[in-house]
């Protein structure tokens, strides 16, 4: 397959992801005091919606928000905290696409960068020298 080929099949690819922390925002999610905003979850989940910051009470068995929680704002960072709530609430924020940054030739060994990194995608190890040292046992 040539470089070509395998960049243009991953430009073609991207998929909907739920947000991580340091994420921005796309969306403003404000969650309505009372019963109905959080009737999806067991009533088992009320501690650890209470450990993420949500005002909750457990109330016959149901939890119950006691007060409007704003969860995140368009185009603020996400703390983990949130990333975690918008998770449980289903809502992905953030798309998955893989680029092809470098390409390296078997037969000469030589890595040839192709593009230079987008602003606002994430870093990976850029050991893109050559291959990994093999070693040699006798």
């Amino acid at each position: 397959m040539t470089a070509e080929q395998v960049t243009d099949i991953l430009a073609n690819h991207e998929q909907a992801n739920f947000a991580r922390s340091g994420c921005i925002s796309t969306a403003d999610i404000t969650l309505e005091a009372g019963d109905d905003a959080l009737s999806r979850f067991p009533h088992s989940q009320e501690p650890f919606l209470r450990k993420l910051g949500l005002p909750t009470l457990l109330v016959n068995g149901k939890i119950r928000l006691m007060g409007d929680y704003e969860v995140c704002k368009t185009g603020k960072a996400l703390t983990p905290e949130q990333c975690q709530l918008v998770k449980l609430l289903g809502i992905p924020m953030a798309v998955f696409r893989v680029s092809m940054a470098a390409q390296w030739s078997k037969e000469d060994g030589q890595c040839t960068v192709l593009e230079e990194e987008e602003e606002g995608s994430m870093e990976v190890d850029d050991g893109l020298s050559g291959p990994p040292p093999v070693e040699a046992t006798a």
